[in-house]
């Protein structure tokens, strides 16, 4: 997905675990997008909400971009299954009106 995206885009990841952390960007690097992909560590929930953070805000905003442009295209989340709607709260915050959020195994074993 990272290689469809075009320059001017924007791509973050979370990572709790810095060994996660590194394989994304050594990944990155060989596609050759480093150092476009920003990789975020920590707990996600925690950065997601971190008021001075970078996600305070959707991307886009104080940019001079109209309402409907700010925010992410496209959020995947891949988290703690226990968190999810948390997770979700925090993606729409920062999707932007027509964007997609797709949640991984959102419906596994038809639940």
């Amino acid at each position: 997905m990272a290689m469809a995206v075009p320059s001017h885009g924007q791509i973050d990841t979370i990572e709790f675990s810095p060994l996660h952390a590194q394989h994304a960007n050594n990944t990155f690097l060989a596609l050759d997008l480093y150092p476009f992909p920003k990789v975020h560590v920590g707990p996600a929930l925690e950065i997601l909400r971190d008021p001075h953070g970078p996600f305070a805000s959707p991307p886009g905003v104080g940019e001079g971009m109209r309402d409907e442009e700010q925010g992410y295209d496209f959020v995947f989340i891949d988290a703690n299954k226990d968190q999810i709607h948390e997770y979700f709260q925090e993606a729409i915050r920062l999707t932007r009106r027509g964007g997609v959020i797709v949640v991984d195994n959102a419906i596994r074993n038809g639940r």
